[in-house]
This record gives structure tokens, sequence and C-alpha cells, in this order.
């Protein structure tokens, strides 16, 4: 009897990194990740979680929603890593709202609008998202809050993620 192959877990091509470094607008990463997503089987899952509200850094939550994405890879589940598109996206937004300065509210809360319109929702929009899992600690995302509603609309299923796997996705990594 043959051995299951090993489920691919990687559909970013070098040239799609090199895509990703050089995008210069939003609209670029969410074409580039809707066409990455053209060469996975579905339903494809998304995992959100926070990035920078929460009580954890930026730092420590991309840890812990990059190993979560991996932990479910690993078990063959098609998972969509968006991180690298989403985080050349915050170094878009942040360049044109100006490199280095301290955020006011007001401007988190606009780059947070910007990220959603002109990232996240033309890839939700494509139809190529068949699953949302929702990380714990996401209550304060306004973008995890507007994934989950637009999930909820378009009657995509939808679960919240338990600590207790998060955990073990950290452990396992």
């Amino acid at each position: 009897m043959k051995p299951k192959p090993a489920p691919k877990m990687i559909y970013l091509s070098r040239d799609d990194i090199e895509f990703i470094r050089n995008a210069m607008s939003l609209r670029q990463l969410a074409g580039k990740a809707i066409e990455v997503m053209t060469r996975m089987p579905g339903p494809i899952r998304w995992v959100a979680g926070p990035l920078t509200s929460g009580t954890m850094s930026p730092a420590k939550n991309r840890e812990r929603l990059h190993r979560t994405i991996l932990h479910y890879k690993v078990r063959g589940v098609p998972t969509f890593n968006y991180l690298p598109f989403e985080r050349r996206a915050r170094a878009i937004l942040q360049w044109e709202i100006g490199r280095g300065s301290n955020l006011s509210r007001k401007q988190h809360l606009r780059l947070q609008e910007r990220l959603r319109d002109g990232f996240y929702a033309p890839i939700f929009a494509s139809g190529f998202v068949g699953e949302l899992r929702i990380m714990p600690g996401s209550d304060e995302s306004l973008n995890v809050q507007w994934m989950r509603g637009y999930a909820n609309a378009k009657r995509i299923p939808t679960k919240d993620i338990s600590e207790d796997l998060v955990s073990a996705a950290q452990q396992s990594q």
C-alpha cells in the first residue's frame, strides 16, 4: 500500500514573494492573494486573529497566528497564510501615513479601515474563503469582527478556535 502523500503546505512561488515585496498598493496585494488562492483546493480556511489589538504585543500575536495557521496546514487543511501579504499591506499604509510616527487612535482606526477595504474585503468578496476560524482574544480586533460579520452574512462557516488548540499549536512547533 502506498503511503499517503504529505499535504501541500506552500502555494506561494518565489515570483509571488518577490511581487509581495515590491507591491505598491493594497489592490495589488489583494489581487495576488486571490491569484494564489486559485491554486489551492477548496474549501480554503482563513484563520483570523488579532495582530495589533488585544493584550499581547503585535509580534506575539503574529507568532501565535502563524503557528495556528501552520497547525492546520500540516494536518492537510487548505489554509491560506495571508501574513506575508498583510505585513506588506501594513508597510504600505505606514509609509502613506508617515514612517516612524506614533499613530493617534484616529489614524490607527483609519489604517484598519483601509486595510479592511483595500485588502481583506476584495479577498473575501472573491468567494475563495470557504471557512473562517477565529483565534481567541480577537474581540478587540476591528478587522476580525468585520470578517465574522461578513462570513455570517455570506453564510461562510465560522468557528471560534479554542485556547487549548492555540496552545497545542505553539508547543508542537
